[in-house]
């Protein structure tokens, strides 16, 4: 009998919670998309000097490296041979990275819908070794929201990817 007044009570709270607003998953998002070309998607990944960490997201930890993904930029590496000191090494550059692993002498990253794959053998120069293009889906906002219809990718222009999001002010 408890238990049927339990459940009995649980279920009309549950009841009086609804409301006419519809769930999140189909509201629309708050954000905009960063769209960029697929050709300037492919020439913007690059190795470069150490730069500021602002959005970081995942971390990996590899034979004393740091791998320090920024969000939708790329990823950061730094030495953290000396966890006191530890040292940036640089910066490769991806649009549309949010996800990193290591495994061996590579390093694997999203690029949109692209998998890149970085041989870091020479830590200090790692080198794009190979590109699987539209291995993943598109990027989705970071709110779960819905897509606005001219944004998605049949309505955008041939050859885009959305490598980001801003968020809608």
């Amino acid at each position: 009998m408890k238990r049927l007044l339990c459940f009995s009570f649980i279920f009309g709270l549950l009841m009086s919670c609804s409301t006419d607003e519809e769930p999140f998953w189909l509201q629309e998002t708050s954000y905009v998309p960063i769209i960029m070309k697929r050709t300037d998607m492919e020439a913007a990944v690059r190795v470069g000097p150490a730069e500021a960490i602002l959005q970081p997201g995942k971390i990996f930890t590899r034979g004393g490296y740091l791998f320090i993904s920024e969000r939708y930029k790329g990823v950061h590496l730094i030495d953290n041979r000396n966890p006191k000191e530890p040292t940036p090494v640089s910066f490769i550059r991806v649009p549309g990275c949010l996800d990193i692993a290591v495994r061996g002498s590579f390093l694997y990253l999203d690029s949109g819908t692209d998998l890149l794959t970085f041989d870091i053998s020479q830590i200090a120069s790692p080198q794009l070794v190979s590109r699987a293009k539209n291995v993943f889906p598109g990027l989705i906002p970071p709110d779960g929201g819905v897509l606005p219809a001219e944004f998605q990718e049949e309505n955008r222009p041939e050859g885009t990817i959305i490598t980001g999001w801003e968020l809608v002010e």
